[in-house]
């Protein structure tokens, strides 16, 4: 039986789209530039800092929809029909982009080119964004895994994994990376790879799609995300006006304020999206757009490529003089 697409997680997505090209406009220019406390630079550290929960958000509807879907797993349709998908995705984008590259330096294309950009796409080194479809391959790998977990694991043991999560994988790396003790990385050598970020958001999704809250519950969550928000961008700003350079702590998707924006976002969207009444044309316009996020994901940093090689003085201009219309 077909599942009914839930239609709130389809505009959570779209707008999370929108976000991952905000990051990929302003992120090069605000940790490459030197820093100055304009209204320029704070302008776009504001927006790259709003942001920040896009990726977390698409890995959560990953999360709620996958581990949600209670039929059973299907090895070959994982591994034939979504891994095969993005694992032929990954490899034509990695020679896509490792070729358009050579091309904008102006290098012919010839076969020991593409035997070059075969030699880059194998080496890990292709188009940055790419990394989050390494990511996604690895959750559907142990999706299985994870999918029996959650029928046999009680509150205590779930509890247990977010909170081993967010110390070891969050907290820790925080404290060390901007502390005196930096040099001190006694704890981060543990092998503890299950206790891994994006797992934990792939969870979140799925408990946070299911979990009935009450409305103190929501407000504690709201002012824990708005709050979040805020230190993300005043705290960057403080270290990146202190260093002389970009910091980029705060902004990471392990750092826990990420993850509480991020959590506080998934649930406010969710639940305003899911009050709204939409007619079926709106609805079937919405899924199509829907649908397209992953083709946008892949070619939008190509986009992005064209703007800052033919119109890079003309972009520029436009993103120091009006930071907030010239990045949308």
């Amino acid at each position: 039986m077909k599942r009914e697409r839930l239609i709130n997680l389809d505009l959570i997505r779209i707008l999370s789209i929108f976000l991952v090209i905000i990051i990929h406009i302003v992120a090069p220019i605000v940790v490459n530039s030197d820093v100055e406390m304009n209204y320029s630079y704070i302008i776009m550290i504001t927006l790259d800092g709003i942001a920040r929960c896009s990726v977390p958000l698409f890995v959560m509807i990953s999360g709620s929809l996958l581990l949600g879907d209670n039929r059973n797993v299907s090895y070959k349709k994982l591994y034939l029909s979504k891994i095969l998908k993005l694992l032929t995705s990954l490899i034509f984008f990695s020679l896509f982009y490792s070729i358009v590259d050579k091309l904008f330096m102006g290098q012919n294309i010839t076969f020991e080119t593409i035997k070059d950009s075969v030699k880059i796409m194998l080496s890990g080194s292709q188009e940055s964004h790419l990394w989050f479809i390494y990511m996604i391959v690895g959750l559907y790998l142990i999706l299985p895994i994870l999918k029996k977990m959650i029928k046999f694991l009680g509150k205590r043991e779930i509890s247990y994994y977010f909170i081993m999560t967010i110390m070891f994988s969050s907290l820790i790396p925080m404290f060390l990376s901007f502390t005196k003790f930096k040099n001190y990385q006694a704890f981060t050598k543990f092998d503890l790879g299950f206790f891994n970020i994006y797992i934990t958001y792939f969870l979140l999704g799925y408990y946070l799609n299911n979990l009935k809250l009450k409305d103190n519950d929501k407000r504690i969550i709201s002012i824990a995300g708005i709050t979040a928000l805020f230190i993300t961008i005043i705290m960057t700003l403080f270290f990146c006006n202190r260093r002389g350079e970009f910091c980029h702590i705060f902004f990471e998707y392990y750092s826990i304020n990420v993850i509480i924006y991020s959590v506080f976002v998934f649930v406010y969207l969710k639940d305003l999206f899911g009050k709204i009444k939409f007619s079926d044309n709106l609805k079937n316009i919405l899924t199509k757009v829907s649908k397209l996020t992953f083709g946008i994901y892949l070619i939008h940093s190509f986009i992005i490529k064209l703007f800052t090689i033919y119109y890079n003085t003309f972009v520029n201009e436009v993103l120091e003089l009006f930071p907030l219309i010239g990045t949308i």
